[in-house]
């Protein structure tokens, strides 16, 4: 009952539904073997958040430090933001499945 609960307040604090949620969590089942990322000036391509030990968001760079994704004011906007390439200091970092993909994003970026 109480995880029931926290399940749902964690759900509207977040902005996404619980049926989200839980495609988001069900989707953690099928990772690819290998993930590619490409950035660049606009696209976290600082040189305090990207180096060979270490990739950081956008969004840690003024010490914030990370906590569960669910805690994070406003996911969905966050999200949306991010995808569009929106001004925004995101909290996550794009990576794709497909080196094409990763190369596309970078030659429009």
């Amino acid at each position: 009952m109480f995880a029931r609960r926290r399940y749902a307040r964690i759900s509207s604090a977040s902005g996404i539904s619980e049926e989200s949620r839980k495609a988001l969590e069900d989707s953690q089942e099928s990772l690819p073997r290998f993930l590619f990322r490409a950035f660049g000036r606009r696209s976290g391509g600082d040189s305090r958040l990207n180096t060979p030990s270490r990739i950081i968001p956008r969004g840690f760079l003024g010490g914030k430090t990370p906590t569960d994704i669910y805690d994070i004011p406003n996911l969905k906007y966050m999200v949306d933001c991010h995808y569009r390439g929106g001004r925004i200091d995101t909290e996550f970092s794009s990576w794709a499945a497909c080196i094409t993909v990763a190369c596309k994003f970078h030659v429009e970026i």
